[in-house]
């Protein structure tokens, strides 16, 4: 029986990046390392048929991949579990899961189990996934956050979950090692024992899309009113924005509520970085240079509030052909 290297996400920090390695390069890795990888689509069924949480019952893409899954994904996994020393699976959907239920059907299958998450900043988090909403064309502007059901963004707590169950943990600081050229790839070879430079030359690059840019600043406050005003034809006007636009910043949250969120997470980051960073004072999860502030345990923040007529103007003039 082999080891199990259960990637768990989070979502947000290269996961689908590091999916798109894995299915590209699965030979060369594979043969590099005594390794199995199990590809494709079939981690996401997996995960999503592991996830009993029924606050989750009403989201259509777990309840569309939970139906594809079949118990020919559990033979698979027994077939390269009995010819290799280590199988990865990787799915940010994982990271929904209850972690009994992950443990009931992994052990039934692999002599061990070693866990491996992906973190960053959680207003950076919260900012990113606010992002890639408002690049999917949701409709709403309002960007919400409630510590009650994040539950899964105070790291220090859920990594502590598994180490109660004697199960090893390996976390990779996103925000860090993306500092670096292919830190995020380079970090997650090295969990699978495999030296990039020895494979660099073999390596070929994912899909584009396998992986998720992100809109700057400005284009998510455009996009965000056409979404609003229901424009479904956005691509010409973006690319005509970004023709214009010399200079955007990267989209964050305003600094109050890096403030608000630092209040929640900033005594657990420090803890989670002592033990499962290696005390790295540069870790970005320390929050360096935000002074936490006494608040609610949720926010409710309007990016559109006080430009909403303008931007609207703007779209309707542009639309309307008027000079």
């Amino acid at each position: 029986m082999a080891k199990l290297i259960l990637h768990v996400g989070m979502p947000k920090t290269g996961s689908s990046y590091i999916q798109g390695v894995l299915n590209k390069n699965h030979k060369v890795i594979e043969e590099n390392g005594n390794i199995r990888i199990l590809g494709g689509i079939k981690p996401h069924l997996l995960a999503c048929y592991l996830i009993d949480d029924s606050r989750l019952g009403i989201r259509t893409d777990i309840n569309e991949l939970k139906k594809q899954y079949t118990n020919d994904i559990e033979e698979l996994l027994k077939t390269q579990s009995a010819n290799a020393e280590t199988v990865v699976i990787s799915s940010e959907y994982f990271i929904l899961c209850g972690i009994n239920k992950l443990k009931e059907y992994f052990n039934r299958i692999f002599e061990s189990i070693e866990v491996v998450i992906s973190v960053r900043r959680q207003d950076k988090l919260i900012a990113s996934g606010f992002n890639q909403d408002v690049k999917a064309l949701a409709r709403t502007s309002n960007l919400t956050w409630d510590k009650t059901s994040s539950q899964h963004m105070d790291y220090w707590e859920y990594c502590e979950k598994w180490s109660a169950e004697s199960i090893d943990v390996k976390v990779i600081d996103y925000d860090y090692v993306k500092k670096e050229k292919e830190g995020l790839l380079i970090s997650f070879l090295n969990i699978l024992k495999i030296d990039y430079k020895a494979i660099q030359n073999k390596l070929v690059s994912p899909d584009s899309n396998s992986s998720n840019y992100s809109l700057s600043h400005s284009e998510v406050l455009l996009k965000l009113a056409m979404n609003r005003n229901g424009m479904e034809n956005q691509t010409e006007l973006l690319e005509e924005f970004r023709k214009d636009l010399k200079k955007s910043t990267e989209f964050k949250l305003p600094v109050a509520y890096e403030k608000v969120i630092a209040a929640n997470y900033k005594q657990s980051n420090q803890k989670f970085i002592t033990k499962y960073l290696q005390n790295n004072t540069n870790s970005e999860l320390s929050f360096h240079n935000v002074s936490p502030v006494n608040t609610p345990n949720s926010f409710s923040w309007n990016p559109l509030n006080g430009v909403e007529d303008v931007l609207e103007f703007i779209l309707k003039k542009n639309t309307s052909g008027t000079k």
